[in-house]
């Protein structure tokens, strides 16, 4: 039993490494992003670059809710 335990989480762990880094590397660059526009641009160029970024996390929220209201 452990041995099976050891070698599943193994390769998982193959699978995920990749994607975790990859996961990262879209936040720093959302930072560096929002650091640079921020500091050179101004609130409101802040603001416009921000919208693309974020609709797509509120469409899917939205599906949630409504995913949701439906079961019931």
């Amino acid at each position: 039993m452990q041995v099976a335990y050891k070698t599943e989480l193994t390769q998982t762990l193959k699978l995920a490494i990749p994607i975790i880094v990859a996961q990262v590397g879209v936040v720093l660059m959302g930072i560096t992003d929002t650091m640079m526009i921020g500091s050179m641009l101004g609130k409101t160029a802040l603001g416009v670059a921000g919208f693309p970024i974020h609709w797509p996390f509120s469409l899917l929220r939205l599906q949630q809710v409504v995913c949701m209201w439906s079961i019931h």
